[in-house]
């Protein structure tokens, strides 16, 4: 499996654009801004980029789990 081309948007941003109507012009960090470069800083967060790192493995954790679930019952 490979993942390409993730990109991170802060919450507020995300649901702003989610409601609009248009394509608004909204912050986005890229993969390795966060992942590797660990560029991602957040004033009411400490280690930001290790949190959201975190997060998304354990995400990914979930959906891999999930998809050999599916394949399993098939």
């Amino acid at each position: 499996m490979i993942i390409r081309n993730i990109s991170y948007m802060e919450k507020g941003y995300f649901e702003a654009q989610e409601v609009s109507q248009r394509k608004l012009n909204m912050p986005k960090y890229s993969g390795r801004e966060i992942v590797i470069d660990k560029n991602y800083a957040s004033m009411m967060n400490r280690n930001a980029s290790d949190k959201v790192t975190g997060a998304t493995v354990e995400r990914i954790d979930e959906i891999v789990k999930d998809l050999d679930v599916s394949f399993m019952e098939k």
